[in-house]
């Protein structure tokens, strides 16, 4: 399989994780989670980084911020 095929908008990333788009957008941003592209409508997130939302555990956790940033908090 490519890499290709694990990549997803924000929305299906969003339907996946069981957060709000915006929140992926944020993550991805901050570093959490690795943006593929770049330029509106353009970036793809990859499923591997994201855990599906199911009914034991509900949204995903927001997964941890890189080094640099959690030590300059």
């Amino acid at each position: 399989m490519s890499l290709e095929q694990y990549l997803v908008d924000d929305k299906a990333a969003a339907a996946w994780t069981g957060r709000p788009a915006s929140t992926i957008r944020r993550w991805g941003l901050e570093g959490r989670i690795t943006k593929h592209g770049n330029g509106r409508g353009a970036v793809r997130y990859d499923l591997r980084e994201l855990q599906p939302r199911t009914a034991a555990n509900g949204p995903m956790k927001a997964p941890p911020l890189p080094e640099q940033l959690a030590t300059a908090a």
